[in-house]
C-alpha cells in the first residue's frame, strides 16, 4: 500500500499498535520502516507519478520486530 504522505503513512504505523501506541517510540519505527518510492523506471528515464508514494518496507515479521525493539 502507498501513502500520498509520510504522515499518513505513520498514522497506519499508529492503528497497527491500536492502544498501545503510546507505548511505543512511534518516529523510531516510522524512520525504519517508512521508505519513498520516486517510481522510477530508468530504462525510459520517466517517473510514473501515479505509483509514486511512501510505503511500509518489511514484511509483518519484521516490522514487529522493529516495533517491539521500540517500546517505551
Amino acid at each position: 500500500m502507498f501513502y500520498t504522505t509520510r504522515t499518513e503513512a505513520i498514522e497506519s504505523i499508529i492503528e497497527a499498535l491500536g492502544e498501545f501506541a503510546d507505548e511505543h517510540d512511534i518516529d523510531a519505527i516510522a524512520d525504519e520502516v517508512i521508505e519513498y518510492d520516486d517510481a522510477y523506471d530508468a530504462e525510459k528515464n520517466v517517473y510514473h507519478l501515479d505509483r509514486q508514494g511512501f510505503y511500509i518496507k518489511p514484511d509483518t515479521e519484521e516490522f514487529w520486530a522493529i516495533v517491539q525493539k521500540h517500546a517505551l
